[in-house]
């Protein structure tokens, strides 16, 4: 069943039907997105620290707290996306911003992308990219900001 929260079935509504998000819209999203639940939690972090990205020792609550506060961060870009028939929300933003030095890992990159899904109402991923161009995105995301 999908998730009947407002912001996300605003979300779900604005990817059918194109329609420009207003900025109070976007912060609405941005919003959402900053207090969601994270179910894979420690398999995710496992991996990031796997892979440097984050350092040993991160806890799984700073881990999701670092994601969150990408979704606060003003800075950071929201898109919005549909993937394997699931309708998607994401944050990107420049890791030093809004990573704590002592978590960022010795293989730390410079973006940090976190996947958020409007049907289900969780975060599905998050991870460090060394570009844009490096994320596997559709050519049909939109930037909202």
């Amino acid at each position: 069943m999908l998730s009947q929260n407002p912001t996300d079935v605003l979300i779900r509504s604005l990817i059918r039907t194109g329609r420009d998000a207003t900025a109070e819209e976007v912060g609405q999203i941005a919003q959402r997105i900053s207090v969601a639940s994270f179910p894979d939690t420690s398999r995710h972090l496992a991996r990031r620290i796997t892979e440097r990205q984050w350092s040993p020792g991160t806890t799984e609550h700073a881990y999701l707290e670092d994601l969150r506060r990408a979704a606060r961060y003003d800075m950071s870009r929201i898109a919005i996306y549909v993937r394997r028939g699931g309708n998607l929300s994401a944050i990107l933003a420049q890791s030093e911003r809004v990573l704590p030095a002592h978590r960022r890992g010795e293989k730390s990159l410079p973006l940090l992308f976190v996947v958020y899904s409007a049907d289900r109402a969780i975060i599905l991923s998050g991870y460090q990219a060394t570009s844009l161009q490096t994320i596997a995105l559709p050519e049909d995301i939109r930037w909202l900001r």
